[in-house]
């Protein structure tokens, strides 16, 4: 790779990092990576309002990480970007999966 293409993808990689640093938008993405939600099904999971969840979706599919499927008047949103899934993925698996060892090194450093 030349200093070009590398420098293409990683402006485009710092774009998709810029839309995932607000943790309402990374809050969706985490809830669509488990499947296809509503903006209602959203705001009841992650306990905020539909107005906010529609503003931050629009941001995403504008960026071309979410995709829509429309039945009757709702509207279904997934994730469309396979980067996406697997970077969400990894948070998930560092941040959100507690181990048994990252257990136990929390009690031990408690107990200090």
């Amino acid at each position: 790779m030349d200093t070009v293409e590398i420098k293409t993808i990683a402006d485009h990689a710092t774009e998709l990092l810029k839309v995932l640093s607000n943790p309402t938008r990374l809050m969706i993405v985490c809830r669509l990576l488990e499947g296809e939600m509503a903006v209602g099904g959203l705001a009841d999971a992650l306990g905020i309002r539909p107005s906010t969840v529609s503003q931050h979706l629009q941001v995403l599919r504008l960026s071309d990480l979410v995709s829509t499927r429309r039945d009757g008047q709702t509207i279904y949103y997934s994730l469309a970007n396979s980067a996406l899934e697997d970077i969400i993925g990894a948070l998930h698996k560092n941040f959100c999966v507690v181990s048994p060892r990252s257990t136990d090194s929390k009690n031990l450093e408690g107990s200090k």
